[in-house]
Formats: structure tokens, C-alpha cells, sequence
């Protein structure tokens, strides 16, 4: 009689697998006990104040659709880590079976806790184990608009009571779910309002091939080098004016070049006016009546739309209105026409 052959075939197969990122060694999977805190409920509040009341605004307001799957799909987070450093989570452990265990604010009212759960009223405090895990990072942010004031302890305050909610947020697309959705839940949740009326999100500075600079990576530029060679204002422009609202910015150093023949343009012309004498027994002439004429009113123009601008976030367009004004309308023009 032949055996039952159950093979049918054998194939490699490629997966996956893990590596920490500093060790590089596998990571194998480790079932153990977590801490999670249920969210449903939570998230309700914020919800309703980003897709249905308005009273958050996201800037821009496609980011709307990215907080909309976050939060209708959410789920508990998981709050421990496993780690040695950080707020450690205050379960205290008074026996050996599962649930012998209280959550305190301190070790004195764990104490009182245990006692009565446990009917033992000979406990002490040297009796009771403080769980070893400690919060997530996002734990202790979540709640920076109110412990920034110190509004968890003293929920009363004046800074609180004065300060509390503020009005706009700026910050990255990328921490939208972990940080600026969290930080709505907790506003609702332990002040009943709202911790700000706005979320502008920049976009990221990515490097030539598309990637999120990182330590890991070893792509981010040298910061200081680029202050050394440019100027740190030249940087700062050179990058503002590349970098509309929410989408990311592809670094590259002829931005900052760009930055640096913006700030020599503003210096030469500065150089310039400053080194006229000024005689005013001279009569202006009327061309360069017309010209100042001219330029006041292109330079109100150009006032109002930075401001309209501004008001709606646009900080790259703002900043694209002034540079125009400057290198082409009063550098190319103006100052031509007046030491005709």
C-alpha cells in the first residue's frame, strides 16, 4: 500500500521581517500584557467640532479627509511601553492573580484602594508593586494645551482661565492623527472646549528623492553649514518661498541660494539710498513725483493682498507678494526711474 503523499509543492517565499533600527537585529513578536484606553467615546467631541460644526478649521482643508479615516476608523490605544523612562503608569499591584491590581493617583490612595478591594486591611504601602511600563510619548502631548498652563493640576488658574483655547496650531501633516486629533479629545474631555480654532499644516522638507529627512537616513543638511554659506534669513526664505501650505518641500541648496541673492538684493539697495545726500532746497522733479506717486500706491496694494493672504494661511504666497514688491517693482523700477 503506498503512503498518503500531502505535499504538493515547495516554493521560497519572500516576506518581510523586522530589524530594530539602531541594532539592526530581528524583531521577534512578544505577546504580553498592554494597557489601552478605549476611544470610541471619546473621539465624539472631536469628530463633530472638525466635520460637522466648524469649530476647529484644518488649514488646508484637504487634511479633512485624512482626520475623517482616523477618527471614524479609531481604535483603543495602546498607552504602555516598554521602557525606562517616561510617566509611569499608576497601576499599582497588591496581590499575584491578574486583576490584583488598583489605579491611584499616588501611592497613598493606591494604598487606601487596594485595601478595601482586596479586604485586607493589614496592607502597606511597601506591600503594593507600581507597574513598570511607562505612558506613551503621545500620552503626556496630548495634553499640552491645558499642562502648558498648568491646567491638569490647577484647572482653575488664571493662566488657564485667560489663555485657554488658543487660536492657531502650527505643525505637520504626519503628527495630525497622533498628536493634533489627540490633543482636540483631551480639550473636550478634560476642559469641555476646544484647545484651538486652527491647525495650519506646513508641509515636510523631504530630500531630493522624495524621502522624510531623518537621523536614520542621515539626509538631513547640515544646518549650521547652511547659515555658514547663506545666511540664516537667506535659508529661511529661499525655503518659505518654495513651500505652499501642506505640501512638502523637495530640499535642494539653490533654494537657499535663491534665498541669499533675495537678502544681497535687499542689503545693495539699502547701500544705495543710504549713501544719497540729501539736499531738500531741491525741488523734486515731476517724474520722480510720479514714480513716489506710483510706488505708494503699488506698495498699499501689495499691502492688502499680504494681508489677504495671511488671513487665509497662504504664507508662501504672502512672502512671493513682497518678493516681487522688492526686487522687481522697487529695485528694478523705482530706484531706476528716481536717479534717472
Amino acid at each position: 500500500m503506498k503512503p498518503t503523499v500531502n505535499l504538493i509543492k515547495k516554493e521560497n517565499y519572500n516576506h518581510k521581517v523586522g530589524t530594530s533600527e539602531r541594532t539592526k537585529a530581528v524583531i521577534e513578536p512578544r505577546i504580553s500584557d498592554q494597557w489601552f484606553l478605549k476611544m470610541e467615546k471619546l473621539s465624539e467631541p472631536a469628530i463633530k467640532a472638525v466635520l460637522e460644526s466648524g469649530e476647529i478649521d484644518l488649514v488646508p482643508e484637504k487634511f479633512k479627509n485624512t482626520y475623517r479615516h482616523w477618527m471614524e476608523n479609531i481604535r483603543d490605544w495602546n498607552i504602555s511601553r516598554q521602557l525606562w523612562w517616561g510617566h509611569q503608569i499608576p497601576a499599582y499591584y497588591y496581590g499575584t492573580a491578574k486583576n490584583d491590581f488598583v489605579v491611584a493617583e499616588s501611592p497613598e490612595e493606591a494604598l487606601v484602594l487596594a485595601q478595601t478591594k482586596s479586604g485586607n486591611s493589614d496592607l502597606k504601602i511597601t506591600d503594593l508593586r507600581q507597574d513598570e511600563d511607562v505612558l506613551d510619548t503621545w500620552f503626556s502631548s496630548w495634553l499640552w494645551p491645558i499642562s502648558v498652563f498648568n491646567g491638569i493640576m490647577e484647572p482653575e488658574n488664571p493662566e488657564i482661565n485667560y489663555y485657554y483655547p488658543t487660536q492657531d496650531l502650527v505643525t505637520g501633516p504626519d503628527i495630525l492623527f497622533f498628536w493634533v486629533a489627540r490633543m482636540i479629545i483631551s480639550g473636550y474631555e478634560f476642559r469641555g472646549e476646544k484647545p484651538f480654532s486652527k491647525v495650519y499644516f506646513t508641509g515636510l522638507v523631504r530630500d531630493k528623492q522624495g524621502r522624510k529627512m531623518s537621523k536614520q537616513l542621515g539626509n538631513s543638511p547640515d544646518a549650521l553649514g547652511l547659515i555658514d554659506d547663506f545666511g540664516a534669513d537667506a535659508v529661511r526664505v529661499g525655503m518659505m518661498l518654495s513651500s505652499a501650505a501642506g505640501n512638502d518641500l523637495l530640499f535642494d541648496e539653490s533654494l537657499c541660494q535663491q534665498g541669499k541673492n533675495f537678502s544681497n538684493k535687499i542689503w545693495n539697495a539699502y547701500r544705495l539710498v543710504d549713501g544719497w545726500e540729501v539736499d531738500e532746497s531741491l525741488e523734486i522733479s515731476a517724474l520722480n513725483l510720479s514714480a513716489i506717486a506710483w510706488y505708494k500706491q503699488l506698495f498699499s496694494k501689495t499691502l492688502a493682498t499680504v494681508d489677504d493672504h495671511f488671513s487665509k494661511y497662504r504664507v508662501s504666497d504672502a512672502l512671493m507678494s513682497l518678493y516681487k514688491l522688492i526686487w522687481d517693482d522697487f529695485c528694478s523700477w523705482f530706484l531706476e526711474i528716481i536717479t534717472a
